[in-house]
């Protein structure tokens, strides 16, 4: 997470029943006091004060998720085009991992849903390296908001569209999957990995006035700063290993099984086996489901 926001109560210089002060100047400076018993990776930026009703979780507004990946052999304009069915205010039980004693409606908004490649180091028109800058290792992202999210929704929504842009499913699958009342069932496919998943903001009301602090700021800058030169170099390191290896970029033919790559790890996409032997993918709304999420709950309640 990049964003997090988090709501706890702290000593005070104001002394209670004392009438609210024009501005916090006079209080502690409570990033600076936090920062000094956190780890380097986590640094607090800012602090606000908020009223006993505030909730760091359901008083937000908005949050927005980025999903970073390689573009691979992946159709970015097919994805696009899938993702733009996630945008207004859906039932997405087919795309969450369902916790019925906890959530009693399944229906979220979306405002934006974009497909994008990432500027920076490893964007397409960044120098030539030892890879040649193959356009399937340029860094993409998915950038999702929205003002609540399911449990797992962003994960299994990414593991979708990596099947559309993998050409294995057609970009009106999310549109189908979305409609609970012909799809009743959440078919069978794993979720996307973990671990490119970023909490990128957390917004709220425009009224809370946020201190920030300079030297928490400059801390994480160096850190980052630091974790970047490490990885540019790992990067440097892999890069001229991976020339060596195949003598320019990957073969088309590794992507699919490399199994963190995008689509790499649903292990239903090959269940099946021809009669000549080659592998057959099993189309989503083909393959088995898991029970409606009521019927489902009813036989919890009775066990």
């Amino acid at each position: 997470s990049s964003g997090q926001v988090v709501a706890l109560y702290v000593r005070s210089n104001r002394r209670v029943g004392e009438a609210p002060w024009a501005d916090d100047s006079a209080e502690l400076d409570y990033a600076a006091r936090l920062n000094c018993v956190l780890p380097p990776e986590i640094r607090v930026l800012a602090w606000a004060p908020v009223d006993d009703a505030f909730d760091a979780r359901f008083s937000a507004k908005y949050r927005v998720y980025r999903y970073y990946f390689l573009r691979g052999s992946l159709d970015l304009a097919r994805m696009r085009q899938a993702a733009s069915a996630f945008v207004g205010m859906h039932d997405m039980r087919n795309f969450c991992k369902a916790d019925t004693e906890k959530v009693h409606s399944f229906v979220r908004t979306l405002t934006n849903f974009d497909v994008t490649p990432v500027a920076g180091p490893f964007a397409a028109d960044a120098p030539d390296d030892a890879c040649g800058h193959d356009a399937r290792l340029q860094l993409c992202a998915f950038t999702i908001k929205g003002r609540a999210f399911l449990w797992h929704q962003v994960r299994c929504m990414v593991s979708v569209l990596f099947l559309v842009g993998r050409g294995l499913e057609p970009p009106e699958v999310v549109s189908r999957l979305l409609d609970v009342e012909a799809q009743p069932g959440k078919p069978q496919y794993s979720m996307a990995s973990e671990l490119p998943l970023v909490l990128q903001e957390i917004g709220y009301e425009p009224s809370i006035a946020w201190h920030c602090a300079t030297p928490p700021t400059q801390a994480l800058a160096s850190s980052a700063l630091k974790t970047f030169c490490d990885t540019s170099i790992n990067l440097a390191y892999v890069s001229t290993l991976l020339a060596a290896v195949t003598g320019a970029a990957p073969s088309e033919q590794w992507w699919p099984a490399m199994g963190h790559m995008p689509g790499g790890g649903d292990r239903y996409s090959n269940s099946k086996v021809s009669r000549g032997g080659e592998s057959l993918y099993i189309p989503l709304l083909r393959r088995s489901r898991n029970p409606p999420l009521v019927l489902r709950s009813l036989a919890e309640l009775r066990a």
